[in-house]
C-alpha cells in the first residue's frame, strides 16, 4: 500500500483522477452520458469551492473506471471528450531531393520492317519523235515501214522493263494512221522481234490522234537491243512524239 501512495504522491494528476472517480461514485449518478466507450467521461462541479472541477469517472484503459453508460451526480454537469485531439494544419511541403544516378542505356531494339515500294521509284522515261513528218527513221533506235530490225535501236545498259508505251501526232497537216510496236533483240547483232507493247493511232478519232499501252510490258536482259517499230498505215503526215517507261530489274 505505501508504494502505491508514494507513486500516487510523485503523480498529483493521478491522485486527483482517483480522487475525482471516487467522489463521482459516492454522490450519486444523476447526470447521464451518452455511453460511447471510446470517450473520456468526466463530471463538471456546479457547487463547491472551487466551482467547476472536472472528475473523470471513465476513459478507454482506465483501471477501476465507471462504465460509460452511468451518469454524474447532482451536482455535476456531463462532460465527454474524445481521447485524440483533432487533427493539426498540413506542414509545409518538403524540398525536393537530389536527382537520381542515370541509369545504364538500354539494347538496342530490333530492325524494323521494310516499308513499301515507292511506286515508279527509280523508273526512267525514254523518248523520241520525228522531226518533219514520218519519212525515214527518226530518234533514237528507230525503224520504219518494213524494217530490217537487225539494224538500228539502241542497247539497255542495264537490265529492266519497258512499258507504259505513249504515242502522239502534233496539229497541223492531215491526221495519220500509224502503228507503234516495241522491238526486243537479243544481243547487239541480233534481230529483233515484235513484242506485245504497241498501239495504233487510228483507234482515236480526233483531231490530235494518239495511243497508249499501259496493260503490256517487256522485260529486257542488259546489253539486248530496243527498237521502236513505226509503221504509216494511211492518212497524212505529221510530226509525231513517243515515249515508253524503262525501270531497271
Amino acid at each position: 500500500m505505501v508504494p502505491y501512495f508514494r507513486k500516487l504522491m510523485t503523480r498529483p494528476w493521478l491522485a486527483a483522477l482517483m480522487v475525482g472517480v471516487i467522489g463521482a461514485g459516492a454522490a450519486g449518478i444523476v447526470s447521464a452520458h451518452g455511453g460511447d466507450g471510446t470517450l473520456i467521461h468526466g463530471c463538471v462541479s456546479q457547487t463547491g469551492t472551487p466551482r467547476g472541477v472536472v472528475v473523470v469517472y471513465s476513459a478507454p484503459g482506465l483501471p477501476g473506471s465507471e462504465p460509460p453508460t452511468s451518469v454524474c451526480g447532482t451536482r455535476g454537469q456531463a462532460l465527454d471528450w474524445g481521447v485524440a485531439g483533432a487533427a493539426g494544419p498540413s506542414g509545409p511541403v518538403g524540398a525536393t531531393g537530389p536527382s537520381g544516378i542515370v541509369g545504364p542505356s538500354g539494347a538496342t531494339g530490333p530492325s524494323g520492317p521494310s516499308g513499301p515500294a515507292v511506286p515508279g521509284g527509280g523508273a526512267s522515261m525514254i523518248t523520241g519523235g520525228s522531226g518533219s513528218g514520218i519519212s525515214g527513221d527518226y530518234g533514237p533506235g528507230v525503224q520504219t515501214g518494213v524494217a530490217d530490225t537487225s539494224n538500228g535501236g539502241f542497247i539497255v545498259p542495264v537490265a529492266g522493263t519497258v512499258s507504259d508505251l505513249t504515242f502522239l501526232e502534233d496539229l497541223g497537216g492531215a491526221a495519220g494512221d500509224y502503228t507503234i510496236t516495241i522491238f526486243r533483240a537479243p544481243g547487239i547483232a541480233g534481230t529483233g522481234t515484235a513484242t506485245l507493247l504497241s498501239c495504233r493511232s487510228s483507234v482515236a478519232a480526233i483531231a490530235q490522234r494518239s495511243c497508249t499501252d499501259h496493260v503490256n510490258s517487256v522485260v529486257f536482259a542488259q546489253d539486248d537491243k530496243l527498237i521502236f517499230h513505226l509503221i504509216q498505215n494511211g492518212g497524212g503526215t505529221r510530226v509525231v512524239h513517243w515515249a515508253v517507261k524503262f525501270t531497271p530489274s
